[in-house]
């Protein structure tokens, strides 16, 4: 609604003038006309009715969506069943008549209501505008049919199509609020992304002459939540290419949880949602504390991630859980009183109410908040200590004070720094740690970024694991071995609940009367994609077919795999035939030697776990072999570059030939030729393809020290053997602290073997953990 002091403009007839199919610049032009000709009569008087958006935070959500209006209004109206069923099954065009719309439920409604209706109004635009700030008010159903009532009785069928649009806050009229707030004045979108307050924008800059800003200065206010800046999607090849140009970025982790930012001034906390709704009702009793307690200012404006840390299992939850884990831990009302509530105040009650509804669901004493904060936008220190805005601070320097204002509580309020990568390797080596872990994906941020409220751009660049999903086709794998995660991610002392990251193969040979006999070359390994419920599951499932992997007597069903130290399972399958299929997708098919296959899967993710499949069902050489022709007859197969990191497509591969240079002109990429060449071997073999002149070279840190001239001192280490899993340089080196066991009279081994005694490492990881379940001693050099 548009309206003056003194009087009220109807602007229903605008609605319908703008509801048509016009041109978005003819709907600006009456738009703006209006205005001109309300500020003319009125000048300063006039406003914008806060009601028509779906933006505006003041009045709040009305809770009412199409199903539960349907029911109202059937029951308001007295309509018949089949009139009933209209509104119900507004998108089904069987339960409409000829010529009723489909598909809207507000034209539904009208056509219902067009002989049910008054033919003039009752109703003022100041007594509707009471009437929708009480049913915004209104928590319980009768009231809020009551209310419904009274519009129905006191106003027209044209009057009910907006009021009905006001509700569900979709007007439909085809100009969307940043054109609105840009033909309003210059500085309006800016102001509204900057406050999230639409009362605030039309007040500040009602008159344009004596409240326009100055110099185009970022404004807030406390309280009002500032619009989060967003990150944009960039694909593999464009992110790389990003990386190269900035040299050097911030890379985060990208939790799966609720953007939350936080306000705090004088000791009062509030939390407000990514689209500007206040949570403090829902944050505050829990998370409140923690920031009022360890937050060193008098005011501050933080923004991070508020998510459900998993105790139990030591890891965060899955999405979802935040609000049902503030209710049972921390006293939320689901339903809070109407008048007078304070989410501090009654906390205790409802704390006390809902753990006697938490012993009827089982409890999830387990699980509690955790706010992850990323980013400060503004600050004050104590005292006399000056207000600084930081959202046009560098982004590195912004987590600098950051780190320095929060005292943080581990698994409860936490800093997210990121990790500072200088190579295309260092990033994809993060998004990789991030998958097997289970996790989102990650976001990449330039170190000198501002922050820009409201602006998606790729100056932050999201990285998930379903952005990458080019390879067109799944491919259903058998589970032949698995890996220790670094920590235990579920209850129980079994060494298998350690198994987080599994290692799948493609079928070479099938002998179903004798599956010992059967060749299952390795091809990859998974570790995403499924939740900890389906995890454990799968755990109990596998449980009593794992074996621990033993260098010196690797498993027949790998057929002739010899795998590096970081390729080497720590358990494997024992019968194939009670093995279980996971159906994946992966981002692309890249060559490698790591398998037998001679290729393997780039970030790979579990779509399903096929209990329904057979192990002899999975896929087959034959099927990778038909794949990969596919992919070469269409050109579509990318390579990596191992030199360089870069990858490098085929001749014919128009994916990505164009980028931009930094005038924003289109450029195509050099490209680098791969020679190639097929040996012939073992026609059972599967067919190789490497790269010329490119040998497989062993990894500095595995090579065994050249120990021919080292004297022993001693025997000190007499009858000890070790064997040295990893090792940080900045701790020692392997080839040194192998020198310095000969020197004292002991031995070292590269694999490790029954008659091990020591096994030294610079991280005790669940693998360690399981060596010393095993019987083994750890010297932990940290």
């Amino acid at each position: 609604m548009i309206e003056s002091k003194t009087k009220s403009i109807p602007s229903n007839q605008f609605y319908e003038r703008n509801a048509g199919g016009e041109k978005s610049d003819i709907k600006l032009s009456s738009f703006i006309q209006l205005l001109e000709r309300l500020a003319q009569t009125q000048k300063t008087g006039m406003k914008l009715h806060l009601s028509d958006f779906q933006l505006d935070r003041e009045r709040g959500n009305y809770g009412l969506k199409e199903s539960t209006l349907a029911k109202y209004y059937a029951e308001i109206l007295l309509l018949p069943p089949a009139e009933a069923d209209r509104l119900k099954h507004w998108k089904n065009p069987t339960k409409q008549p000829v010529g009723s719309p489909t598909g809207d439920f507000v034209g539904v409604l009208v056509h219902v209501m067009r002989n049910r209706a008054r033919n003039d109004s009752k109703l003022t635009l100041n007594q509707l505008n009471q009437l929708l700030d009480q049913l915004a008010r209104a928590f319980e159903n009768d009231k809020k049919k009551q209310i419904l009532a009274k519009l129905v009785q006191d106003t027209t069928v044209d009057e009910q199509k907006w009021i009905a649009r006001i509700i569900l806050k979709d007007l439909k009229i085809g100009i969307g609020h940043e054109t609105i707030l840009k033909s309003y004045h210059p500085d309006a979108l800016e102001l509204f992304n900057a406050t999230s307050d639409l009362r605030s924008v039309f007040e500040e800059l009602q008159n344009q002459e004596d409240q326009a800003r100055k110099g185009g200065a970022q404004i807030f206010r406390m309280f009002f939540p500032i619009k989060p800046m967003l990150a944009g999607k960039l694909n593999p090849q464009q992110i790389a290419d990003f990386v190269r140009k900035e040299g050097k970025v911030i890379v985060e982790n990208k939790y799966d949880g609720e953007r939350i930012q936080c306000h705090l001034q004088d000791g009062v906390v509030k939390f407000f949602t990514r689209n500007s709704n206040n949570y403090t009702r829902i944050y505050g009793p829990g998370m409140g504390k923690y920031i009022k307690e360890n937050v060193d200012a008098q005011a501050a404006i933080l923004d991070g991630e508020m998510v459900v840390w998993d105790n139990k299992n030591n890891r965060i939850a899955a999405f979802g859980q935040n609000k049902s884990v503030a209710l049972k831990e921390y006293g939320v009302y689901e339903n809070p009183p109407v008048q007078g509530y304070n989410p501090y105040k009654h906390h205790n009650q409802a704390q006390e109410e809902s753990k006697n509804k938490d012993q009827d669901d089982g409890g999830n004493s387990h699980l509690q908040l955790c706010y992850k904060v990323f980013d400060i936008l503004y600050i004050k220190g104590h005292g006399d200590s000056e207000e600084i805005n930081l959202m046009g601070a560098r982004l590195q320097d912004r987590k600098t004070v950051l780190s320095r204002v929060i005292k943080e509580i581990p698994n409860t309020l936490e800093v997210v720094m990121g990790k500072v990568c200088e190579s295309v390797d260092q990033v994809f080596e993060e998004f990789n740690q991030s998958i097997y872990k289970n996790e989102e994906g990650i976001i990449i941020k330039k170190c000198d970024s501002s922050y820009k409220p409201n602006e998606r751009s790729i100056i932050w660049i999201k990285l998930k694991g379903e952005y990458i999903d080019s390879l067109g086709d799944t491919l259903d794998l058998v589970i032949i071995g698995g890996y220790f995660g670094e920590r235990k991610r579920i209850g129980g002392t079994d060494w298998t609940d350690h198994i987080n990251v599994f290692l799948v193969g493609v079928i070479k040979r099938i002998d179903k009367s004798n599956p010992a006999n059967s060749v299952v070359y390795p091809f990859s390994r998974v570790g995403t994609g499924y939740s900890m419920d389906e995890l454990q599951k799968l755990r109990q499932k596998l449980k009593n077919n794992w074996k621990m992997y033993d260098a010196r007597m690797p498993p027949a069903l790998y057929g002739r795999w010899v795998p590096t130290m970081s390729d080497r399972p720590d358990v494997y399958i024992s019968d194939v035939s009670q093995s279980v299929v996971l159906e994946i997708r992966a981002g692309e098919l890249v060559v490698s030697d790591q398998y037998p296959t001679m290729y393997t899967l780039r970030f790979p993710r579990v779509l399903k776990i096929r209990y329904d499949k057979n192990w002899d069902e999975a896929f087959t050489m034959n099927d990778l072999q038909e794949m990969i022709s596919n992919f070469q007859e269409s050109r579509r197969l990318k390579k990596k570059d191992k030199a360089d990191g870069q990858y490098q497509l085929k001749d014919g591969d128009h994916e990505d030939d164009d980028l931009n240079d930094e005038d924003g002109k289109k450029k195509r990429r050099p490209r680098k030729k791969v020679q190639e060449e097929v040996k012939e071997g073992d026609p059972d073999q599967p067919l190789y393809i490497t790269h010329k002149d490119k040998f497989s070279k062993v990894v500095e840190f595995f090579r065994e020290a050249d120990v021919k001239d080292v004297v022993k001192k001693s025997d000190m280490f007499k009858n000890m053997e070790f064997y040295i899993v990893n090792v940080n340089d900045l701790v020692a080196n392997k080839p040194y602290l192998e020198s310095r066991i000969v020197e004292h009279g002991g031995r070292r081994v590269q694999n490790l073997l029954p008659t091990t005694t020591h096994v030294i490492a610079d991280q005790q990881t669940s693998s360690i953990l399981i060596d010393i379940q095993l019987g083994f001693q750890s010297e932990d050099l940290n």
